[in-house]
Formats: C-alpha cells, sequence, structure tokens
C-alpha cells in the first residue's frame, strides 16, 4: 500500500514491497494528513494532487500522442482500454465525477462505465464506486507531466511499451516510475 500526499506538504514516502509483505509509511514533514494512492518512491519526489474540473475530457498519452479509450470493436462496447489514435469521439470522453475525497471516477460517456484497475489491466466496468475506480490526478515535483494513481493500490494509468515497442493497450503499473508512458495530458 503506498500514498500520496496532497500539495501542501512535503513527503517523503517509504514503500516497502508487497514480496516482503511490510505496510508502507508515509512521514510527513509538515504532519499533513495523507491520502490512499502511491507515492513515488522510486524517484523519492513528493506528489501534488491536480483538481480536474467536471466534465467529460479527452486525455492523450505524452509518450504516444494517442488517447484514453475504450475499444468499441465492430460498434460493440468492451471492457478493454485502449490508446488509440485521438478521434475525440465518445468512447473516448471521459467525465470526471468527484468522489468527495479528493479522489474521483473517470465514466466512459458511450457506455457509461467506469475506468477500473482490474489486476494489472485497466478495464470499463459498471461504476460501482469502489477504491479500484478512484483516481487521483497528480504531478510529482521535479517531472513534467500529470499522472493517474489508482486510489486502491497506488499504481499508475501506463500505456504498454513492452520490450520498448509500442502497444494499444492501457495497463495499471506498479510501480509508478513517472515515464512518458504513464503521463497523460488533456487533448484539445
Amino acid at each position: 500500500m503506498r500514498r500520496i500526499v496532497p500539495h501542501a506538504s512535503r513527503t517523503l514516502a517509504v514503500v516497502a514491497g508487497a514480496m516482503l509483505a511490510v505496510a508502507a509509511l508515509a512521514v510527513s514533514t509538515a504532519g499533513a494528513a495523507t491520502l490512499n494512492g502511491a507515492a513515488p518512491a522510486v524517484r523519492q519526489q513528493p506528489e501534488r494532487q491536480l483538481r480536474l474540473s467536471t466534465g467529460y475530457h479527452v486525455f492523450s498519452n505524452d509518450d504516444s500522442g494517442k488517447c484514453l479509450n475504450q475499444d468499441y470493436n465492430s460498434g460493440v462496447p468492451h471492457p478493454d482500454v485502449l490508446a488509440w489514435a485521438c478521434v475525440h469521439s465518445p468512447n473516448e470522453l471521459w467525465d470526471v465525477i468527484p468522489n468527495g475525497d479528493g479522489s474521483f471516477r473517470l465514466a466512459n460517456e458511450l457506455s457509461g462505465g467506469c475506468l477500473t484497475q482490474t489486476g494489472a489491466d485497466a478495464t470499463v466496468d459498471p461504476c460501482n464506486g469502489s477504491a479500484g475506480q478512484a483516481w487521483y490526478h497528480v504531478s510529482a515535483d521535479g517531472l513534467p507531466g500529470y499522472y493517474f494513481l489508482n486510489q486502491a493500490t497506488g499504481d499508475c494509468l501506463n500505456q504498454d511499451w513492452n520490450g520498448g515497442v509500442q502497444h494499444q493497450d492501457v495497463l495499471v503499473w506498479s510501480p509508478c516510475d513517472f515515464t512518458p508512458n504513464e503521463r497523460w495530458t488533456e487533448s484539445s
């Protein structure tokens, strides 16, 4: 389990590996409360939580320029989430719905389903309010771009570049390494 902290404090996060079955610790120099989520232990950078305005957004991956997209192969909705050529179609529109705790859900306009972490996969499933469907939008100090971190796991939304080759699959990666394939920008 990992944590993020609000931008008002500087926090050094110590994340113990799951293999060691050690809980994560967040030590705050400002004494601020932490949120469920992730801390960038790999780079030891404090994260700043960002607010997204409510309503529909299109997000493109900084590495590929492709948009976060629910798969509608042959006009049929599939739970798969892809990085696909941006055309600003309804399956690329994501409604930002605040959860009241600083996190939010991303609901696809075409299907109405929510972006969900399912193991290491990003899927679109019926919205149920679970932590697997709660996301934080953060930046890591000293690094460019913005990242989506899952509230339940602290893992980052990531376009698959397995073996250095661009794939269309969108995954949820742990630990966050804040590389360009984990950065998502609001597309215009």
